[in-house]
């Protein structure tokens, strides 16, 4: 028994061993696949180390291990696949370049092709799907970048040609290509930041738009007509070849006179054509402007003027003018005025001026004859204008009663170094009649009426001013201290008229007194930054409007006019006027308390900080026949000192007769 079972195990072992020695030795590979199902079906796949077992669609290949590996991989080489993937063809160019070289290295075996909107892999399976994974995770790393342009910009863009030029252009010296595409704005595509953003800084560095306002006579008609000729022309010669620029011309709102030429393109094209704009706008397009005179005696001797300087008319004209107050009309080409501008205010800026008063009663004839030639030779030697001023006209002092310190009119009186040029006239007369840039009116809740004043200048200037007024109030809220500024219509000699907001008197540490200060303040500061040449003033204050005291209301107006002198930041303002109305009952103590004010604020520290201080009711001194010292003064006979003082009166009435 027990040889007999010893026996079956060792059979056992051997078939184990058998069993085992095949299944190493051969291979048994399942076929489903139709198109391999077919070949392997064939009688020349069949040898005799291979054989196939085929049941319902179904094949099996045994035979030794290497063979079959063989024939399995032929047939896999033998029958390719195909994959197609959507892909449009500027997005293929951002990651075709990696993907080539990913499919080289990993999938040598796979082909592509370009198709319409698409890519086709063709290789073996495997590495085709690899092909098409690979392709799908580069196309989701592609960035984009939205750059804001302005639409004239990028209808420019659209139809110049000029995103194939750029794409072209990014090609050959990016690392990584970047596509272009427009809609309502520009979009830059690139596997690369940096691709993307130095794309971005060329096409804002090589486009631009340029927008070039048409000034004076070049916005109209006929010099607009000439502009738009020559640059018609200039953009025909630019686009010959290829469209790099575009012009176009905005009118401006209905009823003005603007013009703007709007300029698109390359950026060096651009800059070129505004280049000549700017040159025939400069020199060939004629233009005026005003230049305020610190002096009103030029107007009358502007040509003697210019040849004292060395100045000469050549495409420029200039023609002085007293209206609407004394300046200069300079008028030529914009580039030429603007030279001869300069030159003027240099000019003026180291001009002065002195008035000396000659007592004797031939002396204006002795220089009008035989003294002559002595005066043009002292002019010509000295390089100095001498001008004979007329007999000036005395107003009526009917109800002032000034004191006999009057300072005479000498217009350079201050001996030391001036710190501020402005110089100061106190003017017996109505604020409305005087010819200067600036008049000065108080008001009050912003109506024009709302003082004696507003209601002069109303008479005067009528509807005109009301209207202007009225226009320019409207739109605007003011606080006491504010100031309104409207243009001066023609029946008033001023270019500006600055009202202050003003408020009726609230005691001395009110606010109306700070508020009177601060407009008065900005009015001057206004004068200066418009560079107007004088200004007038008028006592605000001590009406039935306002009822201020008439210490506090000249207190606040010196006071103002002192701190300016002291700011030494006169610009062009050469003349300040402080106008009193002669006919009411406290004029004369006004006049006397105004001209005290300033009078002893001419100096500070022992420099003079205005250039002169005039008034209407300066001494006039004449000598006779027999040598006699003939001296008109306005003042109170009692006050004088003479030997024998000369009064009527009829004896009855004696205390109020005379």
């Amino acid at each position: 028994m027990e040889a007999v079972v010893r026996g079956d195990i060792e059979k056992e072992l051997q078939v184990d061993q058998v069993f085992i020695s095949l299944t190493k030795s051969y291979l048994c590979s399942h076929v489903s696949e139709t198109k391999q199902l077919k070949i392997v079906q064939q009688d020349s796949f069949m040898t005799d180390d291979i054989k196939v077992y085929t049941e319902n669609g179904y094949a099996v290949v045994v035979g030794e291990v290497q063979a079959v590996k063989e024939r399995i991989a032929f047939i896999q080489k033998s029958l390719s696949t195909w994959k197609e993937l959507p892909i449009v063809e500027k997005q293929f160019k951002l990651v075709e370049e990696e993907f080539s070289q990913e499919i080289c290295a990993h999938c040598p075996e796979v082909k592509i092709h370009r198709g319409n909107a698409m890519i086709i892999l063709e290789g073996p399976d495997k590495e085709v799907q690899s092909g098409a994974t690979k392709l799908d995770e580069l196309s989701k790393k592609v960035k984009e970048k939205r750059v804001k342009l302005p639409t004239d910009l990028i209808n420019f863009i659209t139809f110049s040609g000029a995103i194939s030029k750029y794409q072209t252009r990014f090609e050959q010296r990016l690392r990584n290509p970047v596509s272009l595409e427009v809609g309502s704005d520009l979009v830059l595509s690139s596997l690369s930041s940096d691709a993307l953003d130095e794309a971005e800084a060329a096409v804002q560095r090589d486009l631009s738009v340029a927008t070039v306002q048409l000034q004076g006579a070049a916005a109209v008609p006929p010099d607009l007509d000439r502009v738009k000729e020559i640059m018609i022309r200039a953009k025909n010669e630019e686009n010959s070849g290829e469209l790099r620029v575009d012009v176009s011309f905005i009118p401006g709102p209905s009823g003005t006179t603007v013009t703007k030429v709007r300029l698109v393109g390359y950026s060096q094209i651009v800059n070129k054509l505004k280049e000549v704009l700017h040159d025939y706008q400069m020199n060939q397009v004629g233009t005026q402007e005003v230049l305020n005179l610190p002096h009103p005696e030029l107007v009358d001797c502007f040509d003697k003027f210019l040849a004292l300087i060395g100045m000469k008319q050549n495409k420029v004209t200039l023609k002085a003018s007293h209206s609407p107050y004394p300046c200069v009309l300079v008028s030529g080409p914009r580039c030429l005025v603007q030279e001869a501008q300069q030159a003027l205010i240099s000019a003026l800026a180291s001009l002065t001026s002195d008035t000396l008063v000659l007592d004797g009663p031939g002396s204006q004839r002795y220089f009008q004859t035989e003294g002559k030639e002595s005066k043009e030779l002292v002019e010509s030697s000295c390089q100095i204008l001498i001008r004979e001023q007329k007999t000036r006209s005395i107003r009526s002092p009917r109800s002032l009663t000034p004191r006999p310190s009057i300072t005479r009119r000498r217009s350079s009186t201050v001996g030391s170094v001036v710190v501020n040029k402005t110089s100061l006239e106190i003017k017996l007369g109505s604020l409305e009649e005087e010819q200067v840039n600036v008049l000065v009116v108080p008001m009050l809740n912003r109506q024009l009426t709302s003082t004696k004043i507003g209601k002069c200048l109303l008479k005067r200037a009528g509807n005109v001013i009301q209207s202007k007024f009225d226009s320019v109030a409207a739109n605007c809220s003011l606080a006491p201290g504010d100031v309104l500024q409207i243009d001066g219509p023609p029946s008033l000699g001023c270019s500006k008229l600055f009202f202050i907001e003003c408020s009726p008197w609230d005691g001395v540490r009110g606010q109306s007194v700070q508020a009177l200060a601060n407009g008065l303040k900005k009015c001057l500061d206004l004068c200066v930054q418009q560079r107007f040449s004088s200004v007038a003033f008028p006592v605000i204050g001590p009406g039935i409007v306002l009822k201020f005291p008439l210490s506090e209301a000249i207190q606040v107006l010196t006071e103002n006019i002192r701190q300016f002198g002291l700011s030494a930041s006169s610009g062009s303002l050469s003349t300040m006027q402080i106008v009193i109305k002669p006919d009411y009952p406290d004029s004369a103590q006004c006049y006397h308390d105004v001209h005290r004010h300033l009078s002893s604020n001419m100096y500070q520290g022992g420099q003079g900080i205005f250039r002169s201080l005039t008034s209407d009711l300066d001494d006039i001194t004449m000598t006779v026949g027999g040598g006699v010292k003939l001296q008109l003064v306005f003042g109170d006979i009692t006050n004088e000192t003479t030997d024998v003082v000369v009064n009527t009166t009829d004896f009855t009435n004696f205390h109020n007769g005379g």
